[in-house]
């Protein structure tokens, strides 16, 4: 498990995002409530600009247009949660995010601390979104045994959020945090195998 200082800093990390998200999901309401009553176009990039860290990519940020309104800022919240938890824990470094599979997916590619982190929502499923972790890893189990009662999974590779419940950001955070470092912490039974 991680020490008491890395939950420290995600929780911080979740208490600055959340504070963003409400604001930029209040603005975003707003311009959709006046956009409507006065019958004007759809929200273009200037909207996407303004999350806490700009897109580095066309193809992530069209990738995100084309979520649709009710799921787009849901997804923008991980987005949100993933740099300012990376920004929070030494060692992480700068984030790449870029496109795989098709889905956004954020990579420790300076530094080589964690494994890939992706997000996405599918036609198949419309009422959920959800977040991926890498399959052979025992990040996904781990979450499990420890927030039980706080996460849908599904298998050993995502997270699955429902459209209309508010996902629990405190543990995400955590979440997201063991993913962001999981290269600097031997698992437990590859140590063990490595000795046999």
């Amino acid at each position: 498990m991680l020490g008491r200082g890395v939950w420290d800093c995600a929780r911080a990390a979740v208490q600055a995002a959340e504070k963003k998200v409400r604001r930029v999901t209040d603005s975003y309401a707003t311009r959709r409530a006046e956009r409507r009553a006065s019958g004007g176009a759809r929200l273009g990039s200037r909207f996407m600009m303004r999350r806490v860290k700009p897109f580095s990519s066309e193809a992530v940020a069209r990738k995100f247009q084309s979520y649709p309104d009710r799921v787009r800022p849901r997804l923008l919240a991980l987005r949100d949660l993933i740099f300012t938890t990376a920004a929070s824990i030494e060692g992480v470094g700068e984030i790449e995010e870029t496109l795989k599979w098709g889905e956004p997916a954020y990579l420790t590619s300076q530094t080589k601390s964690g494994t890939t982190i992706r997000i996405d929502w599918k036609e198949s499923k419309p009422a959920c979104y959800a977040m991926y972790f890498h399959c052979q890893t025992n990040l996904v189990a781990t979450f499990r045994a420890t927030f039980p009662q706080d996460f849908t999974f599904e298998g050993n590779r995502a997270i699955v959020f429902r459209e209309d419940e508010e996902a629990p950001m405190d543990a995400l955070a955590y979440c997201v945090g063991l993913a962001l470092t999981y290269r600097t912490r031997k698992p437990v039974g590859a140590a063990a195998s490595r000795r046999r």
